[in-house]
């Protein structure tokens, strides 16, 4: 009798563990959309993407017979597409299945996966325009799917890039951020501040590696720059020109244009919200400076830089950067919030919402 007892218990035990494991592992598991999203909100998407994926492959095909590249080429340039659109295809049919739209998260990430070599296939031939742009726009879609199960997007940009290692600063684009990254020219290097149509700030980096991001008023996005001037952010092209010492980019899609200059305004500044994406100014005289941290993950390194005017740059050896702000002791960046603190040579930041803690130091280590 007390064996059975015990054996229930267990049983018991065990069952509450596993049911606790499932729920929590459920709430955390869909996402940051578990809220807002329906499984028809995100049917909508995926039935988007077959159909844009349908009429790319027939134009892609057509282009390929009409192309100059040998048989075996043609084979291989067939055969990437159609595994792409396969993947779309199995999607659809194990989402049409499931009551719950998270489930078929493994069929998103093959997805993914497959459209990268697509990306690929794209960025090392050259189509029509057409063609580039029918992929453009479905490039836009899947970064939108991966953004809606929490995965990394295609071309560098787009997507759920996630949180850095401890549930502290967001990680970099690093070299190789995108498929066709290269390095910008001189021109096209730096920091540029420009308001778009709606009168929001925006201030758009664009590194040597050619990783890039734009602060669009405190909303960032990164992406990469690609040959021909061309930029990919959030799925969608742009292209730079230089104008004298600063840049104009233009939406190709859109047809919108911004003129960017090197010297940001107030907006960007002074206490003012919007280049970092929060109130800035008001900064202890204690925090002002370069400080440097090791990624405990990776034993990289990363640099904070806190300006007297409350903006912040957040460095990592790529090259790559993510701006921020900070009023008295709280600092943001990428809409996330942390406290910082005085420590012995150096300074301490706290999530404020899980508490997760990295120092930073007033010289390597």
């Amino acid at each position: 009798m007390k064996h059975n007892t015990l054996r229930g218990k267990l049983a018991a035990a065990a069952t509450f563990v596993f049911v606790a494991l499932f729920a929590s592992g459920d709430a955390f598991g869909q996402g940051r959309y578990a809220a807002q999203y329906n499984k028809a909100n995100v049917g909508a998407i995926i039935t988007r993407l077959e159909t844009s994926s349908n009429a790319f492959k027939t134009n892609f095909d057509r282009e390929l017979d009409r192309s100059r590249l040998n048989n075996a080429t043609k084979r291989q340039y067939r055969t990437t597409v159609s595994r792409y659109e396969s993947s779309l295809n199995t999607l659809r049919r194990d989402f049409n299945r499931q009551s719950n739209w998270w489930n078929v998260r493994n069929r998103v990430q093959t997805v993914m996966t497959n459209a990268r070599q697509v990306e690929t296939l794209m960025n090392n031939a050259d189509f029509r325009r057409n063609v580039e742009q029918q992929w453009n726009r479905m490039r836009g879609d899947l970064n939108t799917l991966a953004d809606t199960y929490d995965m990394q997007g295609i071309g560098g940009g787009g997507g759920w890039q996630g949180p850095g290692q401890g549930g502290q600063f967001p990680g970099p684009v690093g070299p190789g951020g995108g498929a066709g990254q290269v390095s910008p020219p001189a021109w096209a290097r730096g920091t540029f501040y420009g308001r778009d149509r709606n009168g929001r700030y925006l201030t758009m980096s664009i590194t040597a590696n050619g990783a890039v991001t734009l602060n669009t008023g405190g909303q960032m996005s990164t992406g990469s720059y690609l040959r021909s001037n061309n930029m990919t952010i959030n799925g969608v092209m742009y292209r730079a020109v230089q104008q004298g010492n600063n840049i104009v980019v233009t939406n190709l899609a859109a047809g919108e244009s911004v003129n960017y200059s090197r010297t940001g305004g107030p907006g960007w500044g002074g206490g003012q919200p919007g280049w970092g994406g929060g109130q800035q100014g008001n900064v202890p005289s204690w925090a002002v400076g370069t400080w440097y941290g090791t990624n405990p993950q990776t034993g990289g390194g990363w640099a904070l830089t806190i300006n007297t005017n409350g903006t912040v740059v957040y460095s990592f050896d790529s090259g790559a950067t993510q701006q921020g702000s900070i009023y008295g002791d709280r600092l943001t960046i990428l809409g996330v919030e942390y406290r910082i603190s005085r420590i012995s040579n150096g300074i301490r930041t706290t999530h404020v919402n899980n508490g997760s803690r990295l120092d930073f130091f007033n010289r390597r280590r």
